[in-house]
């Protein structure tokens, strides 16, 4: 499978803009829909949303399992689960 890639801003104004395979998606929960662009990671086991997603779609988080999530560049990130 083939993506464009879209050119993005680096958070540092100082660096170059950087191409990225973003797809535009819908995530849908129990109280609303929201389209995001979401980035593709072919070697995710999980995908990854903001916090502020999950609420304003209303999925409830309160009681959620959380784990660990780390990456190549050895950083360490805490998630509610949600199917």
């Amino acid at each position: 499978m083939k993506f464009s890639y879209l050119k993005l801003p680096s958070y540092n104004p100082g660096l170059k803009w950087t191409a990225r395979p973003y797809i535009r998606i819908r995530l849908a929960g129990p109280r609303a829909s929201q389209e995001v662009y979401a980035l593709i990671d072919s070697g995710a086991d999980r995908s990854l949303f903001n916090i502020q997603i999950a609420e304003k779609i209303g999925l409830n988080l309160a009681e959620a399992s959380e784990e660990n999530f780390g990456g190549i560049e050895g950083g360490n990130l805490k998630a509610k689960l949600h199917k």
